[in-house]
């Protein structure tokens, strides 16, 4: 009974995240010219080989099974990559890219769709390494809607839940990157446990930077404490000491 309750919380819990499917983007589209020059200039690149796996900063489900990720290639880089894996985690298609602030990678279908956040252009791309159209978003709110809908580390196709995890958790507070995708499928019958699958683990050199990125941040932030603590004595010896001449000085 307690197992079929969280599942029926877990459901509500799910069916409560956005969905894709709500979000009607109102795009202007931008004629071939302008398609032509923003893909020069984002510098897009078919990939057909597999690489190092890097850490996570967005990704998305299709309803095929296909799982697309967005990575940076170095940390704080404009130069990203997308790649694209099957349901096992078997590397499908991917591009290379530049982007000056955020972006996003969503499913559309089949077709891939990258947000651009600064500039509000979206371009949608097959499996080939073709563009199929291109446009730039005109309604604020159809924006923020996109924009919550691809931040979230959760999605729920056919019947699994996926979910992006973090080698480095506290890091991921800072910089929102993760470290491997996770796919849960519901057991068979009610008695028995989920089967939790890694999709995705990162790995390479950028991935142990990130974890010696985050011990810097916390030694900075103890030294930092200490810092504080032994100037906060200091002051206070200080103040203590004034004090004791201040007194000395009206008792003559």
């Amino acid at each position: 009974m307690k197992k079929r309750i969280a599942a029926l919380s877990t459901l509500i819990i799910l069916i409560a995240l956005f969905s894709l499917d709500s979000l009607a983007l109102s795009g202007e589209a931008l004629d071939e010219d302008s398609k032509t020059k923003y893909l020069s200039n984002i510098r897009l690149k078919f990939v057909c080989e597999a690489d190092d796996k890097t850490p996570i900063e967005c990704f998305d489900v299709s309803d095929g099974g296909n799982i697309a990720i967005l990575s940076d290639v170095a940390l704080f880089s404009s130069d990203k990559t997308v790649r694209v894996l099957d349901e096992n985690g078997v590397f499908k298609y991917g591009y290379d890219l530049r982007a000056h602030g955020s972006a996003y990678v969503v499913f559309d279908g089949e077709l891939l769709m990258i947000y651009f956040v600064r500039g509000d252009t979206a371009i949608w791309l097959d499996d080939k390494g073709n563009c199929v159209k291109a446009e730039n978003i005109k309604s604020a709110s159809a924006d923020q809607r996109f924009t919550d809908y691809a931040g979230k580390t959760h999605r729920v196709k056919n019947g699994s839940q996926y979910s992006l995890k973090s080698q480095y958790p506290v890091l991921s507070f800072f910089l929102y990157h993760y470290s491997r995708i996770e796919k849960r499928t519901p057991a068979a019958d009610d008695e028995g446990e989920p089967e939790v699958t890694i999709i995705y683990q990162a790995d390479g050199a950028l991935n142990k930077y990130y974890g010696a990125l985050l011990m810097f941040i916390l030694l900075s932030g103890v030294a930092g404490f200490l810092i504080m603590y032994f100037n906060v004595k200091k002051i206070r010896r200080i103040s203590a000491s004034e004090t004791i001449n201040t007194s000395e000085t009206i008792n003559k």
